[in-house]
């Protein structure tokens, strides 16, 4: 005990500096080599003026995990959304980039748009024809148990359906050239996905 003692005396800031450097070294490779990093299966971009309440997104990807299923064979369904906002000019520069980089990486297969036809002139990926909804003309996902959400809003809680805000959005997927399909992550069990949730839906 006493030679521990003498040594974390006169070597504690070395010993000290070394924990932290391993540390590091740790977490570069982890990220490096994605230990521990989460991959979703399905990943929508949701792309409007305003954030989504953290209970509509928490609410939505529930449902919708329930629903898919294990693409990257890791044990769980994971549904991941993927909020560009345009609420400010700082924010909406900030989303520009990301939605950007979503969109060059084939990362959202799925998109939830307040405006369709802005969206589409802009970025030219939508499924135009086929791949585009207005969320309350699929059965499917007007049928989801979402129930409410609670958010706060100037010091004021603010409490409502989350149905009522999804019902006012579009839902579509991309489409993919043939020179980028196969960058795709899980592209047939997010096709398999789409199907189900646009059963029945009408133009």
């Amino acid at each position: 005990m006493d030679k521990i003692k003498h040594i974390w005396y006169y070597y504690k800031l070395p010993i000290c500096g070394g924990i932290i450097l391993i540390s590091i070294l740790f977490s570069i490779i982890s990220d490096f080599l994605g230990i521990g990093k989460i991959y979703p299966d399905y990943q929508i971009a949701y792309v409007g003026k305003n954030v989504l309440p953290e209970d509509t997104i928490n609410s939505l990807c529930e449902a919708l995990e329930n629903l898919g299923e294990d693409l990257n064979d890791d044990g769980k369904v994971i549904v991941q959304i993927n909020q560009y906002t345009s609420s400010t000019a700082e924010i909406k520069y900030s989303s520009n980039i990301k939605l950007l980089a979503d969109i060059t990486e084939c990362e959202s297969y799925f998109f939830l748009l307040e405006n369709p036809d802005k969206f589409q002139q802009e970025y030219e990926i939508l499924d135009y024809n086929t791949g585009l909804y207005a969320w309350k003309s699929c059965p499917v996902l007007t049928g989801l148990e979402l129930g409410e959400y609670s958010t706060q809003l100037l010091n004021e809680t603010i409490t409502g359906d989350n149905q009522n805000i999804l019902n006012n959005l579009y839902f579509a997927r991309r489409c993919f050239s043939p020179d980028n399909l196969n960058t795709v992550d899980n592209i047939d069990g997010c096709e398999k996905l789409w199907e189900l949730l646009t059963k029945d839906a009408s133009k």
